[in-house]
C-alpha cells in the first residue's frame, strides 16, 4: 500500500485555515534534528543490528551516494553507523526473505541484503533485481509458501508493479513485473483479505465515468515459472456529465490498512471545483471484499496520513494533517496530531512544528525513542531537515492544562556535538518567569550531573552547560519546573 499512508507519509500541501486552533494544543517537543540531508524518506528499521545498538534504527538520505542507517535515532552517532551501497539505501523494507527468522532488506534500487543472527546485515547486496522506485509496498507471503514475498509498486512509472519470491536461497531471488488492470490505472493501496489473500485497489479514469475497483492477486505455476493474475472483485462507478470533468484527485485517494486489527478503510477526496475553499472526502470500509460506504464529509485539511501507530497514548492509530498557525503576528507550519478515523469526528490531539524543508516531506512512527512508553515520529524533508519529535499522552497534558506543558521548550544546544572543552549552550524559550533546574542523565536514565538550578525571567535564554569530564557519547538533559519536564538528547564528540 502507499507507503505515505501507513509509516510514511509524504505532505505536498498546506491547509490555510487551521481545522482545530491548533496553537492551544499541546506541542510535541523536539528530541533532536539533524542538518545537511537532501531526503524526503525516513525508513524505520526495527531489530537491526542488536548486539551494535540498532534496535529501532533510521535509515535516511543525506546525499546521493551516502545513505546510513542511524542507530537508536541519535544523530552523529558515528561510531554505530551502518553503510548500504550507494543510491538506494534511504526507502529500506524488512521481510524474512529466505523464511531463517532474520529480516533481510530491500532497498529502493531493487538491492535484497541477507539478514544475519545478531549483528548488522551484510553491506554487499546477496541479489540486484535492477529496478528503481520503491516506495509502496505490501509485505507478506503472497503464494502461500511460508516465505515472505513483497508486492512492489513502480513508483517511477506508476503503471506496473513487481511480484518478488521469496527463496530458501536469497540469491536466487526474482521478479515478475504485472501491468496494471487498465491504461489509466492509479495504484491506491493493498493489503490480505480476511482469508490471508493479496488483495490491490485501483483508480482509473474511464472518460466517461471513474472507478474505484478492488483486485485479487493470484500466482500460478508452470513448472517453477511464476505468473500473476488480476480479478476484479467490487468496483465503485461514477459517472460524469463529460470526459473533461474531474470528479476526483487522482493525488489524493488513500487507503488505510490496520495490519494489527485488519481494519480496511478507503478515503477518497472528491475534486475541489472553482471557486469552492474546501475539500470533500468519502469513506468507505472493505468488508469481504467489498466496498462499504460510510459517509461524505467536508474537511479543512489538504492532505493527510495515517501513522499506524499511536503517538498520544491512546488506543487510537493517529493520523496528521498540515496546517497554519499565527504566533506574535506571523504564520508558521505545522503537522497537527489527530485521534480516530478522519472521516468520522477525530479529536486533535497535539501539533509539531514543520518548517520549511523543500516541496516534500515524510514522517515516520520510529517506535519508542525515549522509553518513556509512548510512540514517537520521525520527519524528513527534501531540502535537508531532519527531526525527531516525541510522543505525548495528551489526555495528561489536557488534564494539567495545555499553557502549563508549552510554558517553556529546550532548543537544539549550540555546538552540537559539544567539542573537546566540553562547553555548551543550551538555548530555552521561558513563556513565565520561575525556578528551573536542569539536570544530565545517561541514556539508561542515571543521573549524571546537575548543570543548572535557579531564577530564570520570561524570554529566551542561552544557558551555558559544563561538561568538562565527561566521555564522548550521548546524553539526555532534562529541564524542569518541578510539574512540567522537558528533555532533548546532545551529543559530546571525540
Amino acid at each position: 500500500m502507499k507507503k505515505f499512508l501507513i509509516l510514511i507519509m509524504l505532505l505536498c500541501g498546506i491547509n490555510a485555515v487551521a481545522q482545530e486552533n491548533a496553537a492551544a494544543l499541546p506541542e510535541l517537543q523536539e528530541w533532536y534534528s539533524i542538518k545537511g540531508g537532501v531526503g524526503f524518506y525516513v525508513s524505520h528499521l526495527p531489530g537491526f543490528d542488536p548486539l551494535g545498538g540498532g534496535l529501532n534504527a533510521i535509515s535516511y538520505k543525506f546525499n546521493t551516494s551516502n545513505n546510513p542507517v542511524f542507530y537508536n535515532r541519535f544523530p552523529f552517532d558515528t561510531t554505530n553507523q551502518f553503510q548500504w551501497k550507494s543510491g538506494g539505501g534511504y526507502a529500506v523494507f524488512q521481510l524474512d526473505a529466505n523464511g531463517d527468522g532474520i529480516p533481510d532488506y530491500f532497498d529502493y534500487l531493487g538491492r535484497i541484503y541477507r539478514g544475519k543472527k545478531e549483528q548488522k546485515p551484510e553491506s554487499e547486496p546477496s541479489v540486484n533485481l535492477n529496478r528503481s522506485g520503491t516506495l509502496w509496498t505490501l509485505i507478506g507471503d503472497l503464494n502461500k509458501d511460508s516465505l515472505e514475498d513483497m508486492l512492489v509498486v513502480n513508483s517511477n512509472t506508476n503503471r506496473n508493479f513487481d511480484i518478488i519470491l521469496g527463496n530458501k536461497d536469497i540469491s536466487k531471488i526474482s521478479a515478475v513485473r504485472v501491468s496494471f488492470p487498465v491504461e489509466t490505472s492509479h495504484y491506491i493501496g493493498s493489503y490480505f483479505s480476511e482469508s490471508g489473500k493479496p488483495r490491490i485497489i485501483f483508480y482509473y479514469d474511464w472518460g466517461s465515468f471513474e472507478s474505484f475497483a478492488i483486485y485479487a492477486l493470484t500466482i500460478t505455476y508452470t513448472g517453477n515459472q511464476p505468473s500473476v493474475t488480476l480479478e476484479q472483485l467490487d468496483i465503485i462507478r461514477t459517472f460524469k456529465s463529460s470526459s473533461s470533468e474531474k470528479l476526483y484527485e487522482t493525488c489524493c485517494n488513500y487507503f488505510y490498512w490496520n495490519k494489527r486489527t485488519g481494519q480496511n478503510y478507503l478515503m477518497l477526496t472528491k475534486a475541489v471545483k472553482p471557486g469552492e475553499n474546501k475539500v470533500t472526502r468519502v469513506g468507505y470500509t472493505i468488508a469481504n471484499d467489498r466496498l462499504i460506504f460510510v459517509k461524505e464529509k467536508s474537511l479543512g485539511g489538504e492532505l493527510w496520513s495515517y501513522l499506524e501507530c499511536s503517538v498520544d497514548g491512546d488506543e487510537n492509530e493517529d493520523f496528521i494533517i498540515p496546517s497554519i498557525i499565527k504566533e506574535n503576528g506571523q504564520e508558521q507550519e505545522v503537522l497537527v496530531i489527530y485521534t480516530g478515523l478522519s472521516i468520522n469526528n477525530p479529536t486533535a490531539v497535539a501539533f509539531c512544528r514543520r518548517g520549511y524543508c523543500g516541496y516534500s516531506d515524510w514522517v515516520s512512527c520510529i517506535g519508542d525513542v525515549n522509553k518513556d512508553g509512548i510512540n514517537d515520529i520521525a520527519f524528513g524533508g527534501s531540502d535537508g531537515c531532519f527531526a525527531v519529535y516525541l510522543g505525548l499522552d495528551w489526555r495528561t497534558v489536557n488534564v494539567n492544562s495545555v499553557a502549563e506543558y508549552d510554558s517553556f521548550k529546550i532548543h537544539q544546544n549550540i555546538p552540537n556535538p559539544v567539542q573537546k572543552d566540553r562547553k555548551t549552550l543550551l538555548p530555552v524559550s521561558l513563556k513565565q518567569q520561575g525556578n528551573y533546574s536542569i539536570v544530565l542523565y545517561s541514556l539508561q536514565g542515571n543521573r549524571i550531573k546537575d548543570l543548572f538550578n535557579g531564577e530564570l525571567s520570561e524570554g529566551e535564554h542561552k544557558i551555558p552547560l559544563d561538561l568538562i569530564g565527561l566521555s564522548a557519547g550521548m546524553y539526555i538533559v532534562k529541564m524542569s519546573t518541578g510539574a512540567v519536564s522537558r528533555e532533548r538528547a546532545i551529543m559530546i564528540g571525540e
